[in-house]
């Protein structure tokens, strides 16, 4: 379950691994090495929590501020 909810958020934060199937192949590997890598944090194989919350924050991140409305 972890691994489809990575996959999804990496095609949302554009990254392209093929298919959400929930198997860590080798796109989906590469794709968290290179996110971690742009981030400038260690990647640790295996560790989906630390990936799915850097995900979250990227998506965050990305949201548009809503406007107040006077």
């Amino acid at each position: 379950l972890k691994i489809r909810e990575i996959q999804r958020r990496l095609l949302q934060a554009g990254y392209q691994i093929g298919s959400v199937d929930g198997i860590m192949g080798p796109r989906t590997e590469t794709a968290l090495e290179n996110l971690f890598e742009r981030a400038g944090m260690p990647y640790e194989p295996g560790d989906y929590d630390a990936a799915i919350k850097h995900l979250e924050d990227i998506a965050r991140s990305q949201r548009p501020t809503p406007t107040p409305k006077f």
